[in-house]
């Protein structure tokens, strides 16, 4: 029964700060601020969006990743994604599963792992699944030579201050809000961290942003990555920056959702899909 596994409870640990993450829902104990990123991960013929935090201290590697799943109850399933997710990790990782504990966390089920890492060392993981999300939290040597203990100890902190909070939807952007209702969409995405998978070169009309005057003013640049769903006519009725300046994203966003593009066959029948598309801006 999961009252009888053992719950993972709150050290705190001098001169980590608390990080929250209130479209993540979770908060932990970082040693300092975790650089963000998300894109999508490919389990099996699924494919998930993927949030990341993660920050390097000391030679060691500390990391949060959620993955929005499939809503379910279903007992069954969620050990089922716990075990999927754990074959996955030690793929990640490219270890040896040494111990799998049961865990819970505000009686959501998950499983604390231990990984032997060639040519690292350790690697300590913890999986929960709730309804709607499966977390991973992570820490593992950014290199050979920190000793077991050292990792069982930062590990030990870091994962036990992870606190599953209230999903705050305000600032959800609408990419993901949309594939919450429609998951299925993100098994159809057309996105990678290749150049390649961009859509640029697939648009009909790929209308150029406005470069803002408060951008200009300060001499706002960089590369924009905007996650898009384009519909069955070839129209974009989603569009969401990923990073970037944020006196640019506005606009980016308002560029993307006035492209076209060629509808996406499946099985002769359009289809909506999910993919990038990328813009430059260049001070002047």
């Amino acid at each position: 029964m999961l009252s009888k596994l053992p719950t993972l409870r709150l050290e705190l640990v001098q001169d980590s700060k608390e990080f929250s993450s209130p479209t993540g829902g979770f908060s932990i104990l970082f040693p300092r601020v975790p650089n963000e990123s998300s894109g999508t991960l490919n389990v099996g013929k699924t494919i998930l969006s993927r949030h990341t935090f993660k920050a390097e201290d000391n030679n060691k590697i500390y990391a949060v990743m959620y993955f929005d799943v499939p809503h379910t109850d279903d007992s069954k399933a969620k050990r089922d994604l716990l075990v999927g997710f754990r074959t996955f990790a030690l793929t990640e990782f490219k270890g040896e599963l040494l111990n799998d504990d049961p865990v819970s966390i505000d009686n959501n089920d998950g499983r604390l792992l231990k990984i032997s890492v060639p040519k690292r060392g350790i690697a300590k993981v913890l999986i929960v699944v709730t309804t709607t999300r499966l977390y991973e939290i992570s820490v593992v040597a950014e290199k050979h030579g920190v000793s077991a203990d050292e990792i069982e100890w930062a590990a030990k902190s870091f994962l036990e201050s992870f606190r599953l909070t209230s999903i705050d939807r305000s600032g959800e952007g609408e990419v993901d809000a949309y594939l919450r209702s429609h998951p299925e969409i993100a098994q159809r995405a057309i996105e990678t961290d290749d150049p390649k998978d961009l859509l640029n070169g697939k648009a009909l009309s790929l209308p150029t942003p406005e470069f803002p005057l408060l951008a200009r003013g300060v001499r706002a640049s960089g590369t924009i990555i905007v996650r898009i769903i384009i519909d069955e006519d070839g129209k974009v009725i989603a569009a969401q920056a990923i990073g970037g300046h944020p006196l640019l994203i506005s606009a980016t966003e308002q560029a993307a959702r006035k492209a076209i593009f060629t509808p996406t066959l499946e099985q002769g029948k359009p289809i909506k899909v999910l993919g990038k598309v990328q813009y430059n801006f260049i001070a002047r």
